[in-house]
């Protein structure tokens, strides 16, 4: 399984756990930087984009490397193709 999909696996779970707390009223986990980037990419949390500190192509450029896209376009392509599965 290519690194890409692990991710897609991984942060669209996260993305599902997310979206749950919210509902409930209940913070998100403490995950990794990366992960709560990459969580509020798919839920186009801009809040939690601002509270880190990046905008989402901000977000994409550093979450680029982890998923091997080589570029912000197929990165975000990438995240909108992960996003129409939540």
């Amino acid at each position: 399984m290519a690194s890409a999909d692990r991710f897609a696996i991984d942060w669209l779970d996260k993305a599902r756990f997310a979206r749950a707390c919210d509902k409930l009223g209940e913070p998100w986990p403490a995950w990794s930087t990366g992960e709560v980037l990459a969580v509020a990419v798919l839920l186009r949390d801009t809040a939690t984009l601002t509270r880190l500190g990046y905008t989402e192509v901000e977000a994409h450029d550093r979450l680029r490397y982890d998923i091997g896209k080589p570029d912000l376009d197929t990165t975000a392509e990438w995240f909108a193709n992960i996003r129409a599965r939540l």
